[in-house]
């Protein structure tokens, strides 16, 4: 079995959360996945800037 996903990153505790399990439950998270409405220039989940979510 492939245990290598991509995991959806809001920038909030919970994907902090779900990352901390799914790496604890021996899955290799290959990468993180934000969405980013152009013309807001914030993550849809929780209004996060795109600076502070790749300093994550």
């Amino acid at each position: 079995m492939n245990n290598r996903i991509v995991l959806s990153w809001s920038g909030g505790k919970d994907s902090c959360m779900a990352l901390d399990a799914l790496i604890k439950q021996g899955y290799e998270v290959a990468c993180l996945v934000t969405t980013v409405p152009i013309e807001l220039g914030r993550t849809f989940g929780h209004g996060e800037r795109t600076d502070l979510i790749k300093l994550q």
